[in-house]
């Protein structure tokens, strides 16, 4: 088998919101009322999955989720939540080390434990290899536990995973847009 391999809760809290003021009106003053949420879902009996990426809030969302994972005053086991958060394949980025950079800068918002799993946010037009070597070295490093895609599609999909499997590395993931609201 593969390495990398992951499990997953059924449904997870997507951040997005958590720190963006462009597209969700995000206030600071806010912050408590977050950190209730993120409490309330680390009580439940099902691990909670906390959706992140470096995009939503330009690092905030991480940086909050990190915060509020400190603040525990019983330390949950890491058994008691993941974190799943997304790379941004802008086109300016294009080589592996930037991935490897991006993660890293990820898990230090997030409070420096490793990544249950990360993701490529969306591909890009050409240069996806690279992204994909740039996982593989972020898992090789044991800066994550498992890696990822999202929004790609078929062909992209299988060839992230011909790469990944070359190196003995899962394509855990494909992360895609399903919303009981838009279901287009």
């Amino acid at each position: 088998p593969l390495a990398g391999q992951i499990t997953l809760p059924p449904m997870g809290l997507g951040a997005w919101a958590w720190g963006d003021s462009l597209f969700w009106g995000y206030n600071p003053k806010n912050d408590a009322d977050l950190q209730q949420v993120f409490d309330y879902a680390l009580q439940q009996k099902t691990p909670a999955l906390f959706d992140t990426a470096e995009l939503y809030g330009l690092g905030r969302s991480e940086s909050l989720i990190g915060e509020f994972a400190a603040q525990q005053t019983t330390a949950p086991a890491p058994a008691n939540f993941q974190v799943a958060t997304k790379f941004a394949a802008l086109p300016f980025r294009t080589k592996p080390e930037q991935v490897l950079k991006a993660c890293q800068a990820s898990v230090k918002r997030l409070g420096g434990r490793p990544i249950d799993l990360y993701q490529i946010h969306f591909p890009n037009a050409y240069c996806n290899a690279e992204y994909w070597d740039g996982l593989a070295q972020a898992y090789e490093q044991g800066l994550v536990k498992a890696v990822g895609v999202s929004n790609y599609g078929v062909d992209a999909v299988r060839a992230c995973h011909a790469a990944l499997a070359k190196r003995g590395i899962a394509l855990a993931t494909n992360q895609i847009q399903l919303s009981l609201l838009y279901r287009h």
